[in-house]
């Protein structure tokens, strides 16, 4: 069982602040999922491949990687809203 201390340990990592009545509701929460774990720490997985993606595809979708040339500087000029001797203008920030 997860205890306050833990709670207050996990809610420093995560930088946020629990009330007593948040941490004992998520320390609830915790638990249950711990336990969840639990159960599918029984499930008998002998035999079964592990899979690397929830859907196994013979081919690639996305087709290969081929190195391709880019002009950045004339792409940000069509981006940009307003360029000036080959640089972005931005407002004043100070």
């Amino acid at each position: 069982m997860k205890t306050s201390a833990d709670i207050d340990q996990l809610a420093k990592f995560a930088c946020i602040r629990f009330s007593e009545e948040e941490k004992a509701i998520f320390q609830q929460q915790l638990q249950d999922m711990i336990g969840y774990c639990s159960k599918l720490d029984a499930i008998d997985t002998e035999g079964v491949e592990p899979l690397l993606h929830t859907f196994e595809q013979e081919d690639n979708v996305w087709g290969e990687d081929e190195p391709t040339t880019c002009d950045g500087l004339k792409m940000l000029e069509q981006n940009a809203p307003e360029m000036r001797d080959g640089q972005l203008v931005v407002p004043k920030v100070l």
